[in-house]
């Protein structure tokens, strides 16, 4: 584990605005969501698999913030301390979800099916 205050403090800050629905999120390459922040930021979630030794293939996931130019400069994963697997994998559920306007799509979906 990492310790590094300002990975956890910037994972706590866009998981409540994530929580609410605060950050404008875009389908990108696949299992990944971006958002852009401001004129100068870019903050990606990310899910990619990994294997282990054994050939075991497990989810993972990162959060990537990169400025103007593209230079990446933080990337969050369960390695921070107090950064836990589940919550970076909620995380990127909310992102999926807003990018994909899922709710929007399941109420549209609900009209249709109450007019059976």
């Amino acid at each position: 584990m990492v310790r590094d205050p300002k990975a956890l403090q910037l994972f706590q800050e866009l998981y409540e605005k994530a929580e609410g629905n605060k950050i404008p999120w875009e389908p990108a390459d696949e299992g990944t969501f971006v958002a852009s922040v401001g004129e100068n930021f870019t903050v990606r979630s990310i899910k990619y698999a990994v294997e282990d030794q054994w050939g075991e293939r497990s989810d993972k996931y990162a959060i990537v913030l990169t400025d103007r130019g593209g230079k990446e400069l933080i990337r969050v994963t369960d390695e921070v301390e107090d950064v836990p697997w589940f919550q970076l994998q909620q995380f990127h559920e909310m992102a999926r979800r807003r990018a994909f306007k899922v709710n929007e799509n399941i109420d549209s979906f609900l009209g249709e099916l109450n007019k059976l």
